[in-house]
């Protein structure tokens, strides 16, 4: 018994031609499908850029300067 045998799958193409046509167009649709998912999840992934510093009063300096005038003060 062959598992690629034409007269148990009528479904199936019979000419040499017709097969090649249907395996290149499997492995097309396979690549989309894989580049759709690849892009997709890199897409979820990414993180977020945090908005650029606007100033000495942005709220991740403040913190940092606070924490420096700790520390300096600490070892006085």
């Amino acid at each position: 018994m062959r598992i690629y045998d034409c007269r148990r799958c009528p479904g199936t193409p019979r000419s040499f031609s017709a097969r090649v046509l249907g395996m290149v167009w499997a492995g097309f649709a396979m690549i989309i499908v894989a580049s759709y998912t690849a892009n997709l999840a890199a897409f979820l992934v990414l993180d977020r850029p945090e908005a650029s510093i606007s100033g000495i009063d942005d709220a991740r300096v403040c913190h940092v300067s606070l924490w420096f005038e700790f520390v300096i003060n600490f070892f006085r």
